[in-house]
């Protein structure tokens, strides 16, 4: 079962929001690593030809890369922490993930305000990864 299921019970508007809200964010994600991959290689075509517009296209191309990034940081982080809030109301993961999810979920949305600040930002990827992690082996657990 997944982690939504295990929630609707005790949870059902969490579970479905924690379902939702993270399915925007890593689609964000996927957005931006496509955009990023396409764009990166149309850009070096149009670099062969013309070096200034190309640093000019890259630079623009890396903004819109960085917004979809910062937009899938904001929704996972909101996912997460709404998910950690749920498993501290119904119990179906231990406290400690829960803990760790809204500590990532934290981080994650506060790294969309403080730009260049990579202990925040390396605090919520690893932290992220724990979570995960964590949770999936709870869930597999039972």
């Amino acid at each position: 079962t997944g982690f939504a299921t295990k929630l609707r019970d005790g949870a059902p508007t969490r579970a479905r929001a924690v379902l939702y809200i993270t399915l925007i964010g890593l689609a964000s994600y996927a957005l931006g690593s496509t955009v990023l991959m396409l764009g990166g290689r149309e850009i070096i075509d149009f670099a062969a030809k013309d070096q200034a517009g190309g640093a000019v296209a890259w630079a623009s191309l890396s903004a819109f890369h960085a917004g979809l990034d910062g937009l899938g940081n904001t929704f996972t982080g909101v996912g997460a922490i709404i998910a950690g809030w749920a498993i501290l109301n119904t119990k179906v993961l231990p406290a400690g993930a829960a803990y760790v999810g809204i500590i990532s979920g934290v981080l994650n949305v506060l790294a969309l305000f403080v730009t260049g600040v990579p202990p925040i930002m390396l605090g919520g990827f690893l932290l992220t990864i724990v979570w995960i992690g964590w949770a999936g082996s709870a869930l597999r657990a039972g």
